[in-house]
C-alpha cells in the first residue's frame, strides 16, 4: 500500500528518505517544460509535452541531445542548454510552490530525526534555489542543510537516472543502507533508479493525495 496516509503512519516510517527535486519537492515541471519549448522552438526543434515527462529526471544536456537525435536536428546543444537555463531563471520569478504531500512528509521525517537526501538531474544552482524555496515553507527557520544532509546533483554523478548511482550515493552520504530508505520521484527514470538501488520503497509522488 502506497498512499499519503500510509506513509504518514508512525508504523510505516523509513530509516532514511531520498528525494528527487524537480516535480517531487517543488512543483516546477510546467515551468521547466515552458523553458525548454522557448529555447528549442526558435531552433526548429519540436518538444512534445509527453516526451518531456517521459524524460523526467534526465539531465538537460542529454534531454536536448535525445530530442535532436530523434528529429535529425543538428544544433549547438550547449548554447541551447544555456538559453533554457536563462529562460527558466526568468520564468521561475513568477513563483513556484512546494509539492504539498512532500512538504508534509519531509516535515514529519525531519521532526523525527530521519535523515534525508536529494538526488536531482538538474545542476547545483537550480537545485539550490528550489531547495531554499522548499525549506522556506517548513516551520522553524531551517536551512537546506538542516533538512537535507546530502544533495546529489547532475555534476556529482557519472551515470544519471535511470542508473541508481545518485540514489546509492545519497544513501551512503546519509549513512543509511539503501534497503532501509524510501525513494521519492515523479518520473519513470527516477522510479527505475530507486528500484535498481534496491530501496525499501519507490514512491511516485504524483499518485499521492494533494499532489496538485
Amino acid at each position: 500500500m502506497n498512499t499519503l496516509q500510509y506513509l504518514l503512519d508512525d508504523q510505516n516510517l523509513p530509516s532514511g528518505a531520498i528525494w528527487d527535486c524537480d516535480g517531487t519537492l517543488i512543483d516546477n515541471m510546467p515551468v521547466h517544460y515552458d523553458s525548454y519549448v522557448a529555447a528549442l522552438d526558435p531552433l526548429g526543434v519540436v518538444f512534445e509535452e509527453s516526451k518531456f515527462y517521459e524524460l523526467a529526471g534526465v539531465p538537460i544536456f542529454d534531454v536536448i541531445k535525445i530530442v535532436c537525435q530523434e528529429q535529425n536536428k543538428t544544433i549547438d546543444i550547449a548554447a541551447a542548454v544555456a538559453a533554457k537555463h536563462q529562460i527558466y531563471n526568468e520564468l521561475k520569478q513568477t513563483g513556484l510552490d512546494p509539492v504539498k504531500p512532500a512538504l508534509q512528509l519531509v516535515a514529519k521525517y525531519h521532526k523525527l530525526g530521519i535523515p534525508q537526501g536529494v538526488v536531482s538531474g538538474s545542476g547545483v544552482e537550480s537545485v539550490s534555489h528550489s531547495l531554499e524555496l522548499f525549506v522556506s515553507h517548513l516551520e522553524g527557520n531551517l536551512s537546506v542543510q538542516d533538512v537535507f544532509t546530502s544533495i546529489v546533483c547532475a555534476e556529482h554523478v557519472t551515470d544519471p537516472k535511470p542508473h541508481p548511482e545518485g540514489f546509492l550515493k545519497a544513501a551512503s552520504n546519509i549513512n543509511i543502507a539503501p534497503e532501509l530508505c524510501y525513494g521519492f520521484e515523479d518520473g519513470k527514470h527516477g522510479i527505475t533508479a530507486i528500484e535498481s538501488a534496491n530501496m525499501k520503497l519507490a514512491v511516485n509522488i504524483t499518485t499521492l493525495d494533494g499532489y496538485r
